[in-house]
């Protein structure tokens, strides 16, 4: 079945005007693709997600099939120059439900992120495994040098990329996420 043939609604939600039954339906979105309980994850979201993070919904009628968080971060960035503590996004959980894979939703949703990023004029970062390198490549995200970050979540088999605001790589010594 085509795009066209479903009835789309996206929606972007700051956290703190997330209703229950939308936190409800994100955590049970996660609990079908990460290995957590759902109490693990309800435990997650408390501690990491802030009210300004944004979420971004797509819905088929009332299901919830895809879903993105662009998490608010503070983040130092360090040039042979000078130091600027910043604000960036965190690009954090693409997730389209299995059954709705391969259907192009996830474009849509990388496409209003990247949106967003653009309009706050921020500078976004994601960490993925190396196989998805090649899907945000097509959205214009860059691959960031692991030497150039510093962040709990970057391990020895994940990858570091980035999109947004114009970002001259050779001045750059590090980009430490607090």
């Amino acid at each position: 079945m085509k795009l066209r043939n479903y009835k789309l609604k996206l929606f972007i939600f700051k956290t703190k005007n997330l209703s229950t039954l939308t936190k409800r339906k994100i955590i049970s979105l996660k609990k079908k693709y990460y290995k957590f309980s759902l109490k693990s994850q309800k435990k997650w979201f408390k501690k990491n997600v802030n009210e300004n993070d944004i979420h971004i919904v797509l819905m088929v009628d009332k299901n919830m099939i895809g879903y993105n968080l662009l998490r608010e971060k503070k983040c130092l960035i360090e040039s042979n120059k000078k130091k600027i503590l910043n604000t960036i996004f965190i690009f954090d959980t693409l997730i389209i439900d299995k059954n709705f894979r391969n259907k192009g939703f996830s474009k849509i949703i990388m496409k209003k992120s990247n949106g967003i990023i653009n309009a706050k004029k921020k500078l976004s970062i994601l960490v993925c495994f190396k196989n998805l390198k090649i899907f945000y490549k097509k959205f214009n995200w860059k691959i960031l040098k692991k030497k150039k970050l510093k962040y709990n979540h970057l391990k020895k088999n994940k990858f570091s990329m980035f999109y947004g605001k114009n970002l001259n790589l050779t001045n750059i010594k590090k980009i430490t996420i607090l």
